[in-house]
């Protein structure tokens, strides 16, 4: 996942829990996190991507900050 992302996550409150799944080593992620923590998470999403369309007007650019291809 892309630091960025890691980090509004921690911003907005959000806490991670992982735990391995029995027989596949492969793991299952479980959020436990509150409308408000949800919603602020969004905001700061948004917030982020208001930023970069300000400094460069092209959502190529959006989807690199935030490592999506």
């Amino acid at each position: 996942m892309n630091e960025k992302i890691k980090q509004l996550q921690n911003t907005a409150g959000i806490q991670v829990v992982r735990t391995l799944m029995r027989g596949d080593e492969n793991t299952e992620v479980k959020l436990m996190l509150t409308q408000t923590q949800l919603d602020k998470f969004a905001e700061l999403i948004v917030r982020e991507c208001a930023e970069i369309c300000l400094e460069a007007n092209d959502h190529k650019n959006i989807l690199q900050h935030f490592g999506v291809e």
